[in-house]
């Protein structure tokens, strides 16, 4: 019997009430059915990710910083972290490919 024993959230930072977006995306009515039937527990280790992408400027920057401190009140402080992507320069050159070498039938 397979049963889940943490689950990770991730919401982007530029969307409205991210903390409402965390909380619906883990309600009763959204888990599968066995969740809602009582089969599995859904009480389990969450962690929360904002998804932020550093090519939206500065001001958003800060805007999700503002947003994990508000993941961190409402959340708790252990299980809310912030993952920037996109943090090269528009137009830099693809870094070194590490991980075609473990792909199976990668370059076929």
């Amino acid at each position: 019997f397979d049963h889940p024993l943490a689950v990770i959230l991730v919401v982007a930072s530029d969307e409205d009430d991210v903390v409402t977006k965390f909380l619906s995306l883990f309600a009763m009515d959204a888990l599968p059915a066995l969740f809602r039937e009582g089969v599995m527990d859904p009480n389990m280790l969450k962690h929360y990710v904002l998804l932020h992408d550093n090519h939206l400027g500065a001001e958003a920057a800060e805007r999700a910083e503002d947003t994990l401190r508000q993941m961190r009140e409402t959340l708790g402080v252990a299980c809310c972290s912030l993952i920037r992507v996109n943090s090269a320069p528009p137009g830099a050159k693809a870094g070194l490919d590490i991980w075609s070498a473990h792909r199976p039938n990668a370059g076929q």
